[in-house]
């Protein structure tokens, strides 16, 4: 039986996937409110909220993340995006070095190729992505 969290960070997963981005951030954030450090929730939290061009809230939920798993490849990526997105080159690029280190044959049509956290990325949503992480420096 899955805990009451975890239902609740799956029903905001499904409206990320809808792209009912405020939806999604407020299933996740009552999602912490039951775990608050629930690492799953707290990846999507960053998600949604690059989603909908919140870019601080992002990279301090991306930052959680790392800090409660500091080898969390996706959070390292998304951090990556934001930092871009939010016009911040220089983290960016650092940031695309860990996402280098952690993973050196890291490559960003793989990405939305394999991994179940980023397929979910549709039309305009995954182009700002992909740019996003291009001009952090990843390919």
């Amino acid at each position: 039986m899955r805990r009451g969290h975890e239902t609740i960070q799956k029903k905001g997963i499904a409206y990320e996937q809808l792209g009912q981005y405020e939806k999604a951030i407020a299933a996740q954030k009552k999602a912490l409110l039951l775990n608050p450090n629930y690492l799953h929730s707290l990846f999507r939290l960053g998600s949604a909220y690059r989603a909908v061009a919140q870019y601080e809230e992002a990279i301090a939920a991306f930052k959680k993340v790392i800090h409660l798993n500091p080898n969390f490849l996706p959070a390292h990526i998304g951090l990556a995006a934001s930092y871009s997105l939010a016009d911040k080159e220089e983290k960016a690029h650092a940031e695309a070095k860990e996402v280098l280190r952690i993973n050196t044959k890291f490559s960003v049509d793989g990405l939305f190729a394999k991994d179940f956290r980023f397929t979910c990325y549709k039309g305009d949503q995954k182009d700002v992505y992909i740019n996003a992480l291009h001009k952090a420096g990843l390919k």
